[in-house]
């Protein structure tokens, strides 16, 4: 399926102006980026917010991290606190 401006042409109806035409006139894209922080900003994040890791992760599976990690997995508990205890 691909765009064409015809497609994207419909009627609306304005409070003040009644009905009027809209349409694309191309079509939008986006583009994004997403950053993390580094482990060492997240490990210093979190002890400044009273959380000591427990352990960490290069995924899901509790594999362990390695230059090709495709994740960095936190466990970590705050300060004073058994896993398990309410907070």
């Amino acid at each position: 399926m691909s765009w064409n401006p015809e497609e994207s042409r419909r009627c609306l109806t304005h409070p003040v102006d009644g009905r009027v035409g809209a349409w694309v006139e191309t079509p939008l894209t986006s583009t994004s980026t997403l950053r993390f922080p580094d482990a060492s900003t997240i490990e210093r994040s979190l002890a400044e917010t009273g959380f000591v890791v427990e352990s960490l992760h290069g995924d899901w599976d509790r594999s362990p991290v390695g230059p090709g990690s495709p994740e960095l997995i936190y466990v970590a508990r705050r300060t004073g606190h058994a896993i398990g205890s309410p907070s």
